[in-house]
């Protein structure tokens, strides 16, 4: 178990439980503390171990080496001197000094009497502290699963347990001086509350960190979850940082890779926020309208924040993904009523935009959701999504037509088809990608093509709005690069890689493909 105390009440004011204590759950608990309202915004200064969790160094801008060196050498530590991201929520570090038995004291006092005597022990399937204190019997019983509570069945005890400690007077190892209220009492009525200047911060706070990286040509290189990923090539704030020797740190969320957030490696402090280096900025199916909606969300203007949905997604589950993603807690425990009121506050804190990519595979209870949110916040929430969402808008015949009403319908496929072609004037109808677009495209990933014929099949397939657009000629070219390097590409080569990348449906694009081919040859004859 991790946890923070309140030193001068007390309080347990934060707390994980998981099985082995790391830099994820030491945030998660600080986290905790300082959403939860009934600590008033947490605390200025944070007194901390010197364990090795503790001291990760993406909490305070240096290793634990680096810190021990200067504490050795001053004989205290200068909290002013590292900053981290407890710089970042502005509070002060305090460390404890190292190799001082009594440094934890009052927090491992808790641990002992408030914790282990009331709390461990009442488990029939309690191991001991040590070796030395193993019950008896207790092989025999662990033999049984069913004697072995659950994970969740402990936390929530855990839960109560804390919570009745923080409103309980009766502490016999708790002193005087908390004027016979209890450690919450005390502390509401002593505390301070504090506001952050930038209540987004939290979200930083949440983060996953890189180690100190150099920016590149193309932004910055990180290994999130063991591939080599890139971010910020179109980045103004990174090109000037290019060849100046500065080392960033890149915070990233584990379960949305997209985006990404750009730091001073020293002073913890934010630059920019970049995107990854994806092929695709517009289409109207598949990956591409996932690259329209990152690209639109991306937009200094918009701020927007994206979710991505599926057919089994529940409305209270909707509400915690945009929770998650918003980073105001996707707590599952919580009700649908209670993530709903902190996305409305966090949306408008930041005037920001949700996307909903995949939108028509939502529920009409989710429907309701979205109705919810918008009307108490009036924020554009933009839904993606192939034909099939236009039936999902239109309540009309369920709804009297409430949520139709409130939105604006776009359908790019059909706009595309009464456009001017730019490259055929007086022809009706242009293609999703223009052929400068397409070369483009390929020269920026150095493709060759042996003769006309070959980039004619591959502008074409760009163009297919069935079949997955840029990102299907995306996964085209990643595969030629890999196999065949800087050698010239034919068709051949290219129908190769469509079979290898779609296998049975390889047929259906090469037929449209072929169709489209045949049906601008029909029109000079029909002309």
């Amino acid at each position: 178990m991790t946890a923070f105390q309140c030193w001068r009440s007390r309080k347990i004011v934060g707390w994980v439980l998981a099985e082995k204590p790391n830099s994820e759950t030491i945030r998660a608990a600080f986290a905790m503390a300082l959403r939860d309202d009934s600590n008033l915004g947490g605390c200025d200064s944070a007194y901390l171990d010197n364990g090795v969790d503790f001291s990760a160094y993406f909490l305070h801008a240096a290793t634990k080496v680096q810190r021990r060196q200067k504490v050795l050498a001053a004989g205290y530590m200068d909290e002013g001197a590292f900053t981290g991201l407890f710089g970042m929520l502005q509070i002060d570090v305090i460390w404890a000094k190292p190799y001082n038995a009594r440094a934890k004291g009052r927090l491992e006092k808790w641990f002992d009497y408030g914790l282990h005597q009331p709390f461990d022990k009442i488990w029939p399937t309690y191991a001991g502290n040590c070796p030395e204190n193993r019950p008896e019997g207790l092989d025999a019983l662990l033999r049984d699963k069913a004697n072995v509570p659950s994970f969740e069945h402990v936390h929530a005890a855990l839960a109560e347990h804390i919570d009745a400690w923080n409103r309980s007077t009766k502490h016999g190892f708790v002193p005087d001086e908390l004027d016979g209220l209890s450690p919450h009492d005390y502390y509401l009525a002593n505390a301070r509350p504090r506001e952050l200047a930038d209540p987004g911060v939290l979200d930083h706070f949440m983060l996953t960190y890189s180690e100190p990286v150099n920016v590149h040509r193309n932004g910055v290189t990180i290994r999130p979850l063991g591939k080599a990923t890139q971010y910020g090539a179109d980045s103004q704030e990174l090109v000037a940082l290019k060849g100046t020797g500065r080392k960033v740190r890149v915070g990233y969320r584990q379960d949305d890779l997209r985006r990404a957030w750009v730091f001073d490696a020293e002073s913890m402090k934010l630059i920019c926020q970049v995107w990854a280096n994806d092929p695709g900025l517009r289409a109207t199916e598949g990956v591409g309208r996932q690259q329209l909606g990152d690209a639109l969300a991306r937009q200094r203007n918009v701020n927007g924040y994206t979710i991505h949905c599926h057919r089994k997604l529940t409305a209270r589950e909707l509400a915690v993904e945009i929770a998650t993603v918003l980073g105001v807690g996707g707590d599952k425990q919580r009700s649908a009523a209670y993530l709903v009121r902190r996305i409305v506050k966090a949306i408008k804190d930041r005037s920001c935009s949700i996307f909903l990519n995949e939108a028509q595979q939502l529920t009409p209870e989710c429907a309701s959701l979205i109705r919810t949110i918008h009307d108490q916040t009036s924020v554009p929430i933009i839904m993606l999504g192939s034909h099939e969402i236009f039936q999902f808008v239109d309540d009309r015949a369920t709804g009297g037509g409430q949520f139709a009403r409130r939105t604006i319908k776009c359908n790019i496929e059909s706009r595309m088809a009464r456009m001017a072609d730019p490259e055929n004037p007086g022809k009706v109808g242009r293609p999703l990608y223009s052929k400068d677009e397409v070369r483009r495209f390929l020269a920026s990933r150095q493709i060759r093509l042996a003769d006309e014929s070959t980039f004619d099949m591959l502008w074409r397939i760009a163009c297919l709005t069935k079949q997955g657009t840029l990102g299907l000629l995306n996964e085209i070219v990643e595969g030629i690069a890999e196999l065949y390097g800087d050698e010239p590409v034919r068709r051949e080569v290219v129908a190769s890689m469509l079979f290898m990348q779609l296998e049975n449906d390889a047929e259906l694009v090469l037929a449209a493909v072929q169709d489209q081919q045949a049906d601008e040859q029909a029109e000079p004859a029909a002309a």
